[in-house]
């Protein structure tokens, strides 16, 4: 036994003396991830709990003292066409390089982890402290405040199905004052998945359940309680509006944001308050492009009116298609700087005006024009518009009780959806009718 032990001590005795050896397998302007901590200032967070999230670990350690495997592979030689250096790197370890990229990632999913845990405000900041080739890194949590559930509604239109949960309400995993947790919500969906399977529902899956949290900013007082800032009505649009280049712009006096582009369709500079603002600023904190393309937009109004269709003369009339794609392909070059589009421009708007101010004399203002995207007041955000309905729904505030109608409009060649109160609006919408009024032009981002 004594002799099969010795080339393992010797190996061991070898590692030890050769600590200095490290530095030839650190390139130059680089460190040895030496150490890896997270810290939470907040003890319900415990940072047991993210040591997965980690993508990138020191050396490992024998009896938590010496990084004998480490050593051992330092032993060896930079020349890999020696045996004996093969050896020594075949049972030994790499020594750890730290890599920023990596760590970023780290810390990315970490904060995510805290969030998800309902500390909606949380970060993780990198604490980095070398000495010599050698860097010791602190994943440092912020946690903030938790964010509780106050009320849980819930919205089921199946008649059969909300029976169900009605009857197994006494073992749902939500309840008022819980953390806003989204694993425990993400339990709540797959228990009521395997309820239904369990009573027919064969063919249900778990992304029919969703949730839906009310939007909301303030600030926490000194006792702990929240004081909410403001919050505002939404309605999210179905499906995508442009796909132009958008810039964002902040708010100077919120925190909130606005979409910016350049709509050929529209003629006018489209401004619209942006929904998805967090997922934005997450994307933006990663680093990646503050460049976007796309978005969904819908607007809400609060006064409205349902006008006659015009009666068309031909349906898919080719030359009035070709003539609409000259007009925007003119528009395009007039915004680079084109001198002749910007006259073929000038020159249309001349003749369409004289014809506009000839026919508006016998004909109604509604039956010459078909569609219209104005800017309208003194906020950026709102337009007087006129448009095509190509899809019209009733739904139902679920606070007030109060009827709603939902719209897709046609207008200026782009959709975008259009929520009133039916209180609202003068007439009945229907499909094929065109709806005049006011919106906040509202929307998300189609981020990466």
């Amino acid at each position: 036994m004594k002799k099969s032990a010795r080339p393992y001590i010797c190996t061991f005795i070898i590692a030890l003396c050769t600590s200095c050896s490290v530095s030839k397998f650190i390139p130059e302007d680089k460190y040895l991830l030496d150490e890896v901590r997270i810290v939470s200032e907040t003890k319900e967070v415990k940072p047991s709990l993210f040591n997965s999230y980690i993508r990138q670990n020191p050396n490992a350690k024998w009896f938590n003292l010496v990084k004998i495997p480490m050593r051992t592979y330092c032993v060896s030689g930079v020349d890999s066409t020696k045996w004996i250096n093969r050896f020594f790197r075949k049972i030994g370890d790499a020594p750890v390089i730290y890599d920023e990229s990596v760590a970023l990632k780290s810390q990315e999913e970490i904060e995510k982890a805290v969030r998800n845990m309902g500390y909606m405000g949380a970060t993780v900041h990198l604490d980095k402290k070398t000495r010599k080739n050698k860097l010791k890194l602190a994943y440092r949590i912020h946690a903030g405040h938790p964010y509780k559930v106050r009320h849980v509604v819930y919205d089921i239109d199946d008649l059969v199905i909300s029976d169900y949960m009605r009857q197994d309400s006494a073992q749902s995993l939500l309840a008022p004052g819980m953390l806003f947790d989204v694993n425990v919500l993400d339990a709540e969906r797959q228990r009521i998945t395997d309820k239904l399977l369990r009573n027919g529902y064969y063919k249900f899956n778990k992304d029919y359940v969703g949730y839906t949290a009310d939007t909301v900013r303030g600030t926490y007082q000194e006792d702990d309680s929240f004081h909410m800032d403001y919050y505002y009505p939404y309605v999210f649009g179905t499906s995508i509006t442009t796909n132009e280049q958008i810039d964002v712009e902040k708010h100077a006096e919120k925190e909130s944001y606005a979409g910016v582009c350049d709509e050929v369709n529209l003629g006018v500079t489209l401004i619209f308050y942006i929904q998805n603002v967090a997922d934005y600023l997450a994307e933006t904190n990663r680093h990646l492009s503050k460049i976007h393309y796309g978005a969904m937009l819908a607007g809400l109004s609060t006064e409205g009116k349902i006008l006659c269709p015009v009666v068309e003369r031909k349906k898919n009339d080719v030359p009035a298609i070709q003539k609409n794609d000259r007009h925007n392909q003119l528009i395009a070059q007039a915004r680079e700087g084109d001198e002749d589009a910007i006259e073929s421009l000038t020159l249309e708007d001349m003749d369409t005006y004289a014809l506009l101010s000839q026919r508006v004399m016998k004909e109604d203002i509604f039956s010459i024009v078909k569609s219209t995207f104005m800017p309208f007041g003194i906020e950026s955000d709102q337009y007087t518009v006129l448009g095509e309905i190509i899809d019209c729904v009733t739904m139902e505030n679920k606070l007030t009780h109060e009827k709603l109608y939902g719209m897709k409009l046609l207008c200026n060649n782009i959709q975008f959806d259009v929520c009133i109160n039916e209180k609202d609006l003068l007439g009945e919408p229907a499909i094929g009718r065109r709806f005049r009024g006011n919106v906040w032009m509202q929307g998300n981002l189609c981020l990466e």
